[in-house]
């Protein structure tokens, strides 16, 4: 009898005890792949350099058709807003933009520095973002997007404003890898390294040119 009664004892307080056992901590701080989650707004400033080669002259925003190439040292910005679609990877609207000044040309076989001359575009298309560890922030990026080139003196109130009546248009296509920060709940920082690659094309001609710019990206996430 104190046998049965002992073993009913341990029973009732197994059966009583498995629940609280399986609840979860509410004080147990969530995980990151918890936390990034829904819409967001991404802040990406980058600073990059320049190589241009094109079958017309970068300094007569690509007018004349004379072969020429550039470098220069440069920077540009990009705003982006989506959300996860899969997973760990999110689909997002991009628009930015990229200046570089000083520029060092070649052209008819002469190099010519040109300190007061920008070369610029401006870019809109689609970023699609990937975090392949949960619990680590490396993540990697791939961009595709329409870009306009121009080039312009320092004295443009914006960035390249002095486009030829035969705009240099086409597609560009970036890649990223990094690292993010989680600084609060909603925000991450973050920095990578970026590669960017255009190519543009005036309409109606045979005047193009090709665009390779590498550098590194600063990145700020709201959730």
């Amino acid at each position: 009898m104190r046998r049965a009664v002992l073993c009913w004892w341990l029973v009732a307080g197994g059966l009583a005890a498995t629940p609280a056992a399986a609840a979860p901590d509410a004080t147990a701080p969530m995980s990151e792949s918890n936390l990034r989650t829904g819409f967001f707004m991404r802040f990406a400033p980058n600073f990059s350099y320049l190589w241009l080669s094109s079958n017309a002259n970068v300094l007569s925003d690509f007018r004349q058709e004379i072969p020429s190439t550039a470098y220069a040292p440069g920077y540009g910005f990009e705003f982006q807003i989506g959300r996860e679609v899969w997973g760990s990877v999110s689909l997002a609207g991009v628009i930015g933009f990229g200046t570089f000044r000083s520029v060092r040309a070649r052209v008819a076989d002469q190099t010519v520095a040109m300190e007061d001359f920008q070369v610029s575009f401006a870019e809109m298309g689609l970023v699609v973002t990937a975090f392949p560890f949960d619990d680590l922030g490396w993540s990697t990026a791939l961009e595709i997007a329409w870009c306009g080139f121009g080039a312009a003196s320092d004295d443009s109130w914006f960035v390249g404003s002095k486009y030829s009546n035969e705009p240099t248009t086409g597609p560009c296509v970036s890649g990223t890898g990094g690292y993010e920060w989680q600084v609060s709940r909603a925000w991450w920082l973050g920095l990578g390294a970026r590669a960017f690659y255009g190519h543009g094309k005036a309409k109606d001609s045979s005047r193009s040119l090709n665009a390779v710019s590498p550098g590194l990206v600063v990145t700020a996430t709201y959730y």
